[in-house]
């Protein structure tokens, strides 16, 4: 009955899953993989972390996260190495070599380091910046959109990330939609990016292919909300 072993317990047997930023890689722009590495760069979340949640929250580098299907450290082997080499060329090599970890801040706000990674990446993916303090690639478009949420307290964490996107060239602006709307764009895939979750369970079934299935992606009302 000690509250803080029960908030232990609720915290590691909740179902696995990830809330996060969803970028629709059905667009042109979040098609490019350096412009969504670049952005991971410019979210601040440990300090986001401690002014918003007191602490609370841990970073998810899972679609797994917090299950025995949490992806390990260090490179693939055995079964999952064997599957994955029939798909070698097809995926990005870095697959074979390291576990992804989502970039990093000392949680002071000041993250000058991980920004100027961010700057390198486009610049070295074509998008200059341009005149006006926005950046642009060869083909004169520009690195901006939109963000859509139906829930208003979601803004507190937007805000941030979207001023440290300016401070690199982006474009970005929130805007908070009636959930009627909200539901219609994103069962017509109408949007760059907003805040979801993809929820996962210890014994994943059929709604796998609804979240990662090609042909999901251009089914209507589908759950393959990033356009895999």
């Amino acid at each position: 009955k000690d509250g803080r072993i029960v908030k232990e317990e609720v915290k590691h047997s909740r179902p696995a899953g990830m809330q996060g930023f969803l970028y629709n890689m059905r667009r042109p722009l979040f098609a490019d993989a350096a412009v969504r590495k670049a952005l991971g760069y410019a979210f601040d979340f440990e300090w986001s972390n401690k002014q918003f949640a007191y602490g609370e929250y841990a970073r998810t580098d899972s679609y797994f996260e917090n299950s025995d299907l949490a992806a390990e450290d260090g490179p693939p082997k055995g079964k999952e190495l064997e599957i994955l080499e029939k798909y070698r060329g097809q995926i990005p090599e870095e697959v074979f070599t390291v576990r992804y970890h989502p970039p990093r801040t000392d949680g002071s706000g000041n993250m000058r380091e991980n920004l100027r990674a961010a700057a390198m990446t486009l610049d070295a993916a074509g998008w200059k910046l341009g005149k006006d303090g926005i950046r642009a690639n060869a083909k004169g478009e520009k690195l901006k959109f939109e963000i859509i949420d139906a829930n208003p307290m979601f803004e507190r964490w937007v805000l941030p990330f979207i001023a440290n996107l300016k401070k690199i060239g982006v474009a970005a602006n929130f805007r908070v939609l009636d959930p009627a709307q909200y539901q219609n764009r994103m069962n017509e895939f109408d949007y760059d990016m907003t805040v979801g979750v993809i929820a996962q369970s210890d014994s994943p079934g059929n709604e796998q292919v609804d979240f990662w299935g090609s042909e999901k992606a251009d089914t209507p009302g589908s759950r393959n909300y990033i356009g895999v």
